[in-house]
């Protein structure tokens, strides 16, 4: 399967709003959910794509499935680094769509900003994101202790690196 990493169209819309409604999901992703509806979606996106210090891309294939989105932010072009992150929908998940989408978004990163440093954010918790991240050349950096809260506890958040 081709992925490729694009702008966001409206044809979009309806997958990335299943994504943002997944409260588990949003969770895993260190924010803590509210309802969206299609306006408050579009909204996020608008938000996210005019951000100067951030890129926001649709994951799809060949075919144009809405499979996720990968995003930078933070993006220092001073100290040539950014955090990175990646949200597929859960029928895309461990089918190998990870190492070619943060690929692509590491390159363009690279040959856009000319950034160095890539910096993930994972929960404890997440195994399949850290596992994930470890298997494209992030490495443990630290541990932030009890740093997010969710389902009445507090939970460790791992800060992963990848060097250029």
């Amino acid at each position: 399967m081709e992925i490729i990493i694009r702008a966001y169209s409206n044809e979009d819309l309806a997958d990335l709003e299943k994504i943002r409604n997944d409260v588990d999901l949003q969770y895993s992703l260190l924010v803590n959910p509210k309802p969206n509806t299609r306006q408050r979606v579009l909204e996020w996106i608008e938000k996210k794509t005019a951000d100067s210090d951030s890129v926001f891309f649709v994951i799809s294939n060949e075919k144009n499935d809405t499979i996720g989105y990968v995003q930078a932010v933070s993006i220092n072009t001073l100290n040539k680094n950014c955090y990175v992150g990646m949200v597929l929908g859960k029928e895309w998940r461990g089918k190998g769509i990870f190492k070619p989408a943060i690929s692509l978004v590491e390159k363009y990163l690279l040959n856009t900003y000319n950034l160095k440093k890539f910096i993930a954010e994972i929960l404890e918790s997440n195994s399949d994101s850290i596992n994930a991240f470890r298997n494209n050349g992030y490495t443990l950096s630290g541990t932030m202790k009890e740093h997010f809260y969710y389902k009445s506890k507090f939970h460790n958040v791992c800060i992963y690196e990848k060097l250029l």
